[in-house]
């Protein structure tokens, strides 16, 4: 798999654009498992593949999405200092499907998005886990 340093390396945007015109940014998710909404990325699990799901271990839709809300909703219990808490938004930080629901849900929201930068002059972006680097032009 080639790196984000690799991709950025050999882009020459010199050849299409006017090197003064070019801005380097870094969009960063703060705080990225505790700020992805379980409801939004529980949805978007079973629209994308509820069917396949079903079809491959015959769990409907809607029996999956209550198991999935279950797991991610009453199940999100973290100790500090001896204390036990109850986390009350977004994913569990040392839940197993953690990882994998961000990474989905920020595929989600990097296809979503990435269509309408490109219309506010963004030429290029990548996802890199949580970080988004992009060019774009003044």
């Amino acid at each position: 798999m080639d790196n984000l340093i690799g991709k950025l390396s050999r882009l020459n945007l010199e050849e299409f654009y006017n090197k003064d015109s070019i801005i380097l940014a870094s969009l960063d998710v703060k705080d990225m498992f505790t700020n992805i909404p379980t409801v939004a990325v529980t949805n978007f699990v079973i629209t994308k593949f509820g069917k396949s799901i079903e079809k491959r271990w015959h769990i409907k839709g809607d029996e999956l999405k209550n198991i999935m809300l279950f797991t991610m909703k009453e199940l999100n219990f973290f100790q500090r200092n001896g204390q036990i808490f109850k986390q009350t938004g977004g994913l569990a930080m040392g839940s197993p499907l953690a990882p994998i629901m961000a990474d989905l849900y920020m595929d989600h929201l990097f296809e979503t998005c990435m269509k309408e930068m490109m219309n506010y002059g963004v030429v290029w972006m990548h996802k890199y886990v949580d970080v988004i680097p992009i060019i774009s032009t003044k």
